[in-house]
């Protein structure tokens, strides 16, 4: 598993009630065994977490826990468990609005998910806790006790603080294949706490895009690979794998090492 992350600091936020996150993933693995965090916020000592993540069974799970007492959250029905696909999230937030369901809003592929297995909206005007000064935003694990990281590709992650933005704010149909698509994010203002990670220059990978020049602390081994929501690059794939053989998938898939096989044994690419 990999134990590869960013995070930065947070300054005084421009709403605690409203942020968009936006970011495309490639899961590297399933998760079986043990949750996958890819966006996670509060602080490190906290008893519990705010975030999005990939649960064991891979159903995606929002979570905002502002208190420890009060918990909002979403469950998908359906799972997330293709290796070779890079997926678009968006989680859209605003605890303004006067229908429930619209204070919190998922988006995959550009196409608004309406099936959960479990629902628990914010209350209105409900300020969250983890969007103060001085705690912390991380991508690729859990803030609090530092685990449950994320296995897998991350592109163009953007965080907005104090606007609530739909799906087309940082995607589009292309119109000859109709798949939807990576382009710029259309974003006014990203407020105190935003950020845009572009995550494509190899020297400098927690570069901040936005305007904002946030500083990012890395831990572990960012690897910039030919992998992108606009090529989707051959890989190993996990799910063609030999019964019984013990293999190891890294960099994105892109190296496979089968360090104990009994006989010949092997994978084949996306």
């Amino acid at each position: 598993m990999a134990t590869t992350y960013v995070e930065m600091t947070q300054g005084t936020p421009t709403s605690q009630r409203k942020f968009t996150y936006s970011g495309w993933i490639k899961k590297c693995e399933d998760s079986p065994s043990a949750h996958q965090h890819i966006f996670s916020a509060g602080a490190t000592s906290d008893s519990y977490y705010n975030g999005f993540r990939f649960l064991t069974g891979d159903a995606l799970h929002i979570n905002m826990d502002s208190t420890g007492s009060a918990t909002w959250s979403l469950t998908t029905t359906r799972l997330f468990r293709d290796p070779t696909a890079w997926y678009h999230i968006v989680v859209a937030i605003d605890t303004t609005q006067a229908v429930a369901a619209d204070r919190m809003k998922l988006y995959i592929n550009g196409v608004q998910e309406t099936s959960f297995s479990q629902t628990d909206y914010p209350t209105l005007n409900w300020d969250f806790g983890f969007m103060v000064s001085g705690d912390k935003i991380a991508l690729g694990r859990q803030i609090s006790g530092s685990s449950e990281y994320f296995n897998g590709d991350m592109s163009h992650i953007v965080f907005v603080d104090g606007l609530q933005l739909a799906a087309s704010y940082f995607g589009e149909t292309d119109a000859t294949s109709g798949i939807w698509k990576y382009k710029a994010p259309d974003v006014s203002a990203y407020g105190t706490n935003g950020f845009y990670l572009r995550m494509e220059d190899s020297s400098n990978m927690d570069l901040d895009s936005s305007g904002n020049a946030q500083t990012f602390t890395t831990t572990g081994n960012l690897t910039a690979t030919k992998d992108n929501p606009s090529n989707n690059f051959c890989t190993w794939n996990p799910l063609a794998v030999d019964a019984g053989e013990t293999y190891v998938f890294e960099n994105g898939n892109t190296v496979c090492l089968i360090p104990s096989a009994s006989g010949w044994s092997g994978t084949s690419g996306t």
